[in-house]
């Protein structure tokens, strides 16, 4: 591996000439910047290990570098160690609250100042390496979702015209009837799991026009007929047929997907899903509502929707989960703007409410 590289920014000379040896006799290579202006010009085109940052300096102080850096997408993840021989109490807070790792003051203790870098130093390579495997996981996941989806859209296809044949036994139609479940199943999850790699990615980009909103319940409550079907739910849209949004079609459709097939799940045979709105003054709610089972006893509304991977619950007739959608949910109203909360239902069973404006 290469030796760890670690930018010397510092107005006095002596200064830089002391760090360098220092750290040039403990393996470190070392560049040296004798003001702001050069450190930047220095980061235009490399990207050290660590910044040892003098506050005190002219033209630019170290704050104002220190701003700069954190400021660059590209920067931001360099360890930056201030350092000063007359620092105040204020000038350390801040540069620690803008991100500085650490400070250091002047004159410097040898044992002080190396422990200080390497601590800085590995805590970015394991950044790095906790960011790689981040991007070789989502690069894994979209290539898998992209290159399953085809097979099982055929799989699904073929089980279905196979199904419409006129001399298959009970036994058969089961068997039929089990692969499209157990496909559209696996299709979802891989939906799911595309979007909730998207969203982690900050790739997320909005497609937004204005859309009839109870027209789109109508649509998700149409993918959802066989299901409710098999429980012999009700499922009401009570949502204004004038209500309007501007929203991403395709994910604001996942959102509504995600609670009504929640609603579905944990409901008993012969309950009800509802979706309905609700407006008053500047605020415009669309709530999701079942009389099911309701959530456990004792569940924390922000671990709802908490961004993470969590065991999922079965539904009332042992229908499996994800434990993602309620994180995903979340994820694409924030960059609608939009908001999100759970509240008991009245009579039993849950209420999701979006904050459409």
């Amino acid at each position: 591996m290469k030796n760890p590289v670690v930018l010397i920014v510092d107005d006095e000379h002596a200064n830089q000439f002391l760090l360098e040896g220092l750290l040039n006799a403990h393996g470190y290579e070392t560049l040296t910047a004798s003001d702001g202006e050069e450190c930047l010009d220095i980061l235009n085109t490399t990207h050290p290990d660590l910044i040892l940052l003098d506050i005190m300096m002219p033209r630019i102080s170290g704050v104002e570098v220190l701003k700069s850096v954190m400021k660059s997408e590209e920067l931001q993840h360099i360890p930056v160690l201030m350092v000063s021989a007359k620092t105040t109490t204020a000038d350390i807070r801040e540069a620690l609250e803008i991100g500085a790792i650490d400070y250091i003051k002047k004159p410097f203790n040898e044992l002080e100042l190396l422990a200080r870098v390497k601590v800085g130093i590995r805590l970015k390579l394991k950044e790095d390496h906790l960011r790689d495997m981040i991007k070789q996981r989502d690069d894994f996941v979209k290539i898998v979702s992209h290159d399953l989806r085809s097979p099982f859209t055929a799989i699904n296809g073929f089980a279905e015209l196979m199904l419409k044949a006129d001399n298959l036994t009970e036994k058969q139609k089961a068997s039929l009837n089990y692969i499209i479940e157990s496909v559209e199943f696996s299709n979802d999850y891989f939906n799911r799991l595309l979007s909730w790699t998207m969203l982690e990615s900050e790739d997320l980009s909005l497609n937004l026009t204005r859309k009839n909103i109870s027209e789109i319940v109508d649509g998700v409550f149409r993918l959802f007929d066989k299901k409710a079907g098999e429980k012999q739910i009700q499922m009401v849209n009570e949502v204004d047929k004038h209500l309007l949004c501007k929203i991403d079609v395709t994910f604001f459709q996942q959102v509504i997907a995600n609670l009504i097939s929640n609603a579905i799940k944990f409901s008993n045979s012969e309950g009800t899903v509802k979706c309905s709105s609700k407006q008053s003054d500047n605020l415009t709610e669309l709530i999701v509502s079942d009389h099911g089972i309701g959530m456990p006893e004792g569940t924390v509304q922000e671990e709802l929707f908490r961004d993470k991977f969590r065991k999922s619950r079965r539904g009332t007739s042992g229908e499996k989960g994800t434990g993602i959608g309620l994180s995903i949910c979340k994820k694409i109203l924030d960059a609608h703007g939009f908001g999100i909360r759970y509240a008991p239902g009245k009579n039993g069973g849950s209420d999701f409410i979006v904050r459409l404006i």
